[in-house]
């Protein structure tokens, strides 16, 4: 190992080691002339010509990265025969800085950074990467005091350019995932870090310790030692959690380290109070993604260099006691692990080292039809049909549905029906309801204005068929003369609960305790106007549930803090063509988040009374409200009446009212693709993008039908290519399983049938 202080790389000076020993050597490095501090870090590798290829292409995806919670990579070359990587310097250090071995913290400060880390880690796992390398070490402090996780692709950049090298090193063995020591590196294996973490700083020290085998074995074969036997004050539903996302297979911990951190929230949301109790179950993952013969994969993963599946051995959803001989056998075969991971390497699986830009499923044609694997009957029109996080239950509904349903998918049983239908439990017509799943509990929340004097909000656990709470604040203002709600959404964590109505502008409460959060005024001071406008009050969250975005007839869209009620930004480009009209008449205003909750995508069609909009599709920063692109490539004459961000937020489908799907991308805004003949059914939902892939579940008129029935397709979105045919009839509503080898949708039972079902199929 060579010691580079002194040197020069690019334009800086490399002037103190950070850490050396391993394959990985980390510097300061200064530029007088840019006067710049950054991190250098050098690999202690000779790369071959191919290597330098793969080093580029790794180095560009890392580079690509942009998240608030990650840390940017700012350049990347080779020096000499070394490769090396440009990091911000974050100089006030990491949290193993902050809080050192032994230090206990509190629950509430806990949360403030699983919620930051969750977010930069869904966003990584949304972009086909796993850090791999989950630590208090590597999660770094900005000078905001907002939590950086560093070293994001290193591990995989790593191991593709020498799978036998020794890293991560051996001080991060008590941070690896049990399948770390069978060759596998999963989104899952980040959960069961980000759970470690917070067991040591709930308790003052990790699970697991000892010798390397010892540790080894415990992550494999031992259950952690009761957390509340550390940390009495913990309450038993937050130790539940906790102990989930540290099963030892991948496949019993939750289905994303979202659902992981919304399930650690919820558990503790009743903590110092006498609240009735949220959440009464949390979910189980479904497999971890693999390719699996005569299915769809959810994303054809290439081979890379030194890398191969490994299989995992079938689960329990929860862990068992292990037996004395069983630890015995772990504490003596750990040294081989041992030897795997530090002597041979960490084998990083396929199923998180994909390209950068998702590509088309492939299909044999043995299997170009689908298989329909259950059909559910008797439930009326159906208008949404939602997954549960482990993909076990399917929950369907609608205005004129039989109530709402939840349906076990494996044996077509009903597991529990309310009464309580969407947009149908009020007599008002502008009272809205909305649904989500928290965890394995699907929660229906509607708006119920039978007692005109009294409305109310109500929390329903469908699963369970009781209200969990019952939001009061309405009723009480309406004795004053108050406005009833009119509109509600809820947080995609779950959590909380935004309410509007006609005069008080919208409210944001926690969906467990009622408890208000933030209130958001109903005028723009600085414009001048209203921010909310009768019932066209519109609200959306962000994907991070930190955010909300509100709109009304004037074109305006506010960015807002849930937590404060502050205004983050606001986009007035709408609004500047609008108010040149001089009568100002009212606007309809389309928005979509992008899933990454970096940009925001906003519509205003035109209308024979607002001459001045340009109908054209705006997309804009989420952060600042600054223009980004306007996409000019989508037909001005055609009506827009939906639009849809990909998982990766890369492209966006827009519904057009001439019966086609234009797919741009929001980055060149040019247009990738057409697909014409597209059915169009109102409100409903008749686009849904596969959550692994860029390809898209649809109907379509075929041409070469011979009836001309409406079918099912699903194609790749950057060609236009079909891949599946479903043979089934003319549907709505489709839905993606979480892991993207099921595809739910509503279909007429049979041609002339106006009979609804739920089909279900494996493609």
């Amino acid at each position: 190992m060579s010691n580079l202080i002194g040197q020069q790389i690019d334009h800086f000076q490399l002037t103190t080691c950070l850490s050396q020993g391993g394959i990985v050597e980390t510097y300061l490095g200064k530029s007088e002339r840019l006067n710049t501090t950054v991190v250098v870090k050098v690999l202690s590798l000779q790369l071959t010509t191919e290597q330098r290829e793969l080093f580029q292409h790794k180095a560009h995806t890392i580079a690509a990265l942009t998240h608030r919670h990650l840390i940017r990579l700012s350049g990347f070359s080779v020096h000499g025969d070394r490769p090396y990587l440009l990091q911000e310097y974050f100089p006030s250090g990491s949290l193993r800085r902050v809080h050192p071995y032994g230090t206990r913290i509190r629950l509430e400060q806990v949360l403030s950074y699983v919620k930051q880390l969750a977010d930069a880690l869904h966003y990584l796992h949304s972009s086909r990467l796993a850090h791999g390398d989950i630590r208090p070490e590597k999660v770094l402090l900005s000078k905001e005091g907002t939590l950086v996780l560093n070293d994001t692709g290193i591990v995989d950049l790593v191991l593709a350019l020498a799978p036998k090298s020794e890293y991560p090193p051996r001080k991060a063995l008590a941070y690896l995932a049990p399948e770390r020591f069978r060759g596998q590196l999963l989104p899952a294996s980040d959960q069961y870090s980000l759970a470690l973490m917070i067991y040591e700083w709930l308790s003052g020290q990790p699970p697991f310790q000892g010798s390397d085998s010892q540790i080894i074995s415990g992550h494999q074969m031992l259950l952690p030692p009761t957390l509340r036997a550390k940390a009495p004050e913990i309450p038993p539903r937050v130790e539940q959690v906790i102990m989930t996302a540290l099963a030892k297979e991948p496949a019993a911990r939750f289905a994303s380290v979202q659902a992981f951190a919304a399930a650690l929230i919820h558990a503790s949301a009743s903590v110092g109070t006498e609240a009735k109790a949220f959440v009464g179950s949390f979910p189980v993952a479904s497999s971890p993604h693999s390719i699996d013969n005569g299915r769809l994969p959810p994303v054809p993963f290439p081979s890379s260099a030194g890398s191969h599946v490994v299989s995992t051995p079938p689960s329990s959803t929860r862990p068992s006691q292990i037996s004395r001989r069983a630890v015995i056998t772990a504490i003596c075969a750990s040294g081989i692990a041992l030897a795997a991971v530090i002597g041979g390497g960490m084998v990083v699986a396929n199923s998180i080292n994909p390209p950068s830009t998702p590509q088309p499923v492939k299909r044999s044609a043995t299997s170009a039809g689908g298989k329909l694997l259950a059909t559910f009957q008797g439930m009326g029109n159906i208008s949404y049909l939602s997954w549960s996080s482990d993909g076990k239950m399917l929950a369907t509904g609608g205005v004129a549905a039989h109530g709402t349903q939840v349906w076990e998918v494996s044996t077509g049983k009903r597991i529990a029906q309310s009464s309580y239908k969407l947009d149908d439990a009020s007599a008002d017509a502008n009272a809205s309801s909305e649904c989500v799943w928290v965890g394995n509990t699907f929660l229906l929340a509607t708006i119920d204005t039978t007692d005109q004097q009294n409305p109310v909000i109500r929390v329903i656990d469908v699963i369970h068929n009781n209200e969990t709470y019952i939001y009061r604040w309405y009723a009480q203002q309406k004795q004053n003369g108050g406005a009833s709600p009119v509109h509600l959404a809820w947080s995609p964590d779950g959590s909380m609960i935004a309410s509007t109505n006609d005069a008080e502008g919208f409210r944001v409460w926690h969906a467990g305790t009622g408890q208000d959060i933030s209130q958001f005024l109903g005028q723009d001071s600085d414009l001048g106007i209203a921010a909310f406008l009768d019932s066209d009050n519109k609200i959306a969250w962000a994907p991070d549930s930190k955010r909300v975005a509100s709109w009304s007839g004037y074109g305006v869209i506010h960015i807002w803090d849930s937590s404060n009620g502050q205004l983050i930004c606001r986009y007035t480009k709408h609004w500047d063509q609008h108010k040149k009209d001089q009568s100002l008449p009212e606007v309809d205003v389309h928005l979509s988040w992008s899933p990454d909750g970096m940009s925001i995508a906003s519509y205003v069609p035109t209308n024979p009374y607002a001459h001045s909009v340009d109908g054209l599709l705006h997309i804009w920063d989420a952060h600042s409200g600054n223009e980004l692109n306007i996409l000019k490539s989508v037909p001005q004459d055609s009506v827009m009446v939906d639009m849809r961000w990909s998982t990766d937020s890369q492209l966006l489908a827009c519904v057009m009212n001439d019966l086609s799907i234009y797919i741009v991308d929001v980055r060149t805004g040019k247009v990738v693709t057409r697909r014409r003949n597209v059915y169009i059914q109102g409100e409903i939902d008749e686009v849904a993008w596969h959550p692994h892939s860029h390809n898209i579940a649809s109907v379509r008129r075929s041409a070469t039908d011979p009836d001309g029935r409406d079918k099912g397709y699903i194609w790749d979105a950057n060609t236009g290519k079909e891949l599946v045919q479903l043979n089934s009839l003319a549907f709505a509503s489709p839905a993606w399983s979480p892991d993207g080898k099921l595809l739910a949708l509503s279909a007429f039972v049979a041609e002339g049938s106006s009979d609804i079902e739920v089909q279900v199929w494996q493609v």
